[in-house]
């Protein structure tokens, strides 16, 4: 699916649409991962692809086909945080191309801007230059976790799920904010 609207509020179940202005970030943090966690599923529902949809985001496809993922697409480089920001709310997780800016510094500051902006959303970083998966959360200031590219269906869910867990490091760390037991 491609975002064309800066504001689509569908919702994947089909349910009430989300509002056109985030909530507090209390209010949102955790519930979909609890409702989730009660159901077993592990994987979020609908996740943002920022990078190159010809490189990267075919095989995205398949795999969030697979999770039963909604899949979210915008072309341009000219979505920044601003963006972002803007449509955080309808988002679960955030996969970055770390390529897709050219630069690592400016995929570095694209990161560090939403994480500061959007605190409570999950970001996983992707990348064919790096040597291999950092899936700890030693770049929680930047990002949840760091994928090697390519990477089979197994790691990518590996990843995703790192992502979620690293997430409840960073805002406890960095925002006080406790995870669910």
């Amino acid at each position: 699916m491609y975002l064309n609207s800066p504001f689509q509020n569908r919702q994947p179940d089909g349910g009430r649409p989300r509002p056109l202005s985030p909530p507090p970030l209390q209010d949102l943090l955790f519930e979909d991962l609890e409702q989730r966690q009660m159901v077993g599923e592990s994987m979020p529902p609908r996740v943002f692809f920022y990078g190159d949809v010809g490189r990267i985001g075919a095989d995205l496809w398949v795999w969030a086909a697979g999770q039963g993922a909604e899949l979210v697409l915008r072309d341009g480089k000219a979505v920044g945080p601003r963006w972002v920001v803007d449509n955080a709310w309808a988002f679960d997780c955030m996969i970055v191309d770390a390529e897709y800016l050219e630069d690592l510094e400016d995929t570095v500051d694209f990161c560090m801007a939403v994480r500061r902006a959007v605190p409570e959303l999950r970001i996983l970083l992707v990348s064919t230059e790096v040597r291999e998966s950092d899936l700890s959360s030693a770049r929680m200031l930047a990002c949840d976790a760091t994928l090697k590219w390519p990477a089979g269906s197994q790691a990518l869910a590996a990843a995703v799920r790192a992502t979620i867990e690293n997430h409840r490091w960073f805002l406890a760390a960095c925002h006080g904010v406790n995870a669910p037991a």
